[in-house]
């Protein structure tokens, strides 16, 4: 039997795997604002596709706690074991964007 999971359902589970003090302050509306800013920044600077939504993943996770104010409550997690879902969450959550406005870019 195979599990289908929708693209819905993975953005959920992705969310439900942040920590608690993200999920608090996190604002899609906002995030959604700096996803925006962060391509139209690197759209012109990446030549491959995979480099650039890894790109704006990063751009987007560095900003949060300039943007957001996010405190950075690590408590017995290393620096990867916190930021890693929520990288995973941004690159899940916005990653067919990312792709289309890539293309959009550099194809259209």
């Amino acid at each position: 039997m195979k599990i289908i999971i929708t693209e819905s359902q993975k953005q959920l589970l992705d969310f439900n795997n942040l920590s608690n003090c993200i999920k608090r302050r996190m604002d899609i509306d906002a995030l959604d604002k700096i996803v925006i800013k962060a391509m139209e920044v690197l759209v012109g600077v990446r030549s491959f596709i995979e480099s650039f939504v890894e790109s704006v993943s990063n751009f987007v996770y560095d900003k949060l706690d300039l943007e957001y104010g996010i405190e950075i409550c690590w408590g017995d997690e290393t620096w990867e074991q916190f930021s890693t879902p929520i990288k995973l969450f941004i690159k899940s959550r916005y990653e067919k964007l990312m792709e289309e406005y890539y293309e959009d870019y550099y194809y259209r």
